[in-house]
């Protein structure tokens, strides 16, 4: 947690978040630099979940309500932004098969279950993709919401990982990121980088 502070009081987890959202307004690139260091020194930090797979998203896909409500906090380290990419015998994001959305008045309804969440029990919300009769959507879910399980899982790595389980979660309108026509490029767009992250960061 302290450490967590200290990142974001020196601004390195805005690294790759635009300046009018408290961010330094640098690129992948960069944001790669930072990632490397972290893997130096084995840092128990989620800058990738965090950053890569949630906040570098909402950034380029989200609309400026989205941004304001989450970019400032998650640069500041303020909030905890995660991302559930795998779902069990499938790691193919853009193609979800456990977790299903289907409409309602006010946005969508989640059932299935996402597994090796990392830090889904601190945060803000929680990126992932969900399958539709139309396509793909990708929606922020808010872990603490009515209908949310989370169950630890046990990891190498020691970072705290959870299994999602989803039970008609309701997700709002304002929570939904990507509608389902561009909703598996959008998830083919983050998990090349996140696949980039790993690298740097090993």
């Amino acid at each position: 947690q302290t450490l967590w502070q200290q990142l974001g009081e020196a601004g390195l987890l805005g690294v790759a978040v635009a300046e009018e959202y408290g961010g330094m307004g640098f690129g992948f690139t960069e944001l790669a630099l930072f990632i490397e260091e972290v893997g130096r020194t084995i840092a128990p930090v989620p800058v990738i979940s965090h950053l890569v797979c949630a906040a570098l998203p909402i950034q380029h896909f989200g609309n400026t309500e989205q941004k304001q409500r989450l970019l400032p906090g998650a640069a500041s380290g303020e909030m905890i932004l995660s991302a559930a990419l795998m779902e069990s015998l499938n790691e193919n994001a853009c193609a979800p098969l456990s977790v299903t959305a289907s409409a309602t008045a006010d946005g969508l309804v989640l059932n299935g279950v996402k597994t090796c969440v990392p830090f889904a029990d601190r945060a803000e919300r929680v990126l992932l993709s969900a399958k539709t009769a139309q396509g793909v959507v990708v929606v922020l879910v808010d872990p603490k919401a009515k209908g949310v399980k989370l169950s630890e899982v046990k990891v190498t790595t020691y970072e705290p990982q959870f299994e999602l389980d989803l039970d008609n979660v309701v997700v709002a309108a304002a929570d939904i990121l990507v509608a389902e026509t561009q909703g598996a490029a959008a998830m083919q767009w983050i998990t090349e980088r996140a696949s980039a992250a790993i690298c740097a960061h090993q």
